[in-house]
């Protein structure tokens, strides 16, 4: 037996699922700034890690840290949304999702960024 949800039900569900996808968003793009940085570090030679060096020195500071996650933030929403825009379409198959019926009309109004079908 299915459990019947409400539309409030499942605004709260949406706004919950939302909460934790920034939230992995945000962990995402500091685990690929850690990885981007481990990639460059380990084909440097002495003259690149002591341009490294002086700028871990400087990020230290705060301020090369938050540019640096801005960045790469604004890049992940624009290479990566296409990926995941295909793994949540995907995803739907592999639950039966179909769109005319299962999904919400107000998707823009909780975020927009999570209206991938359109």
């Amino acid at each position: 037996m299915s459990e019947m949800l409400t539309s409030e039900d499942a605004r709260k569900l949406r706004a919950d699922a939302l909460v934790k996808y920034c939230h992995q968003q945000e962990q995402l793009a500091n685990k690929i700034i850690k990885m981007v940085s481990y990639k460059l570090k380990s084909n440097l030679n002495e003259i690149g890690f002591a341009k490294i060096l002086k700028f871990d020195k400087e990020r230290s500071y705060g301020l090369v840290e938050q540019a640096l996650r801005h960045n790469t933030k604004k890049l992940l929403e624009k290479n990566f949304e296409t990926v995941l825009n295909e793994l949540v379409k995907e995803l739907s198959k592999v639950y039966g999702l179909n769109i005319k019926t299962d999904f919400s009309n107000d998707l823009y109004d909780d975020d927009p960024k999570l209206d991938f079908f359109v």
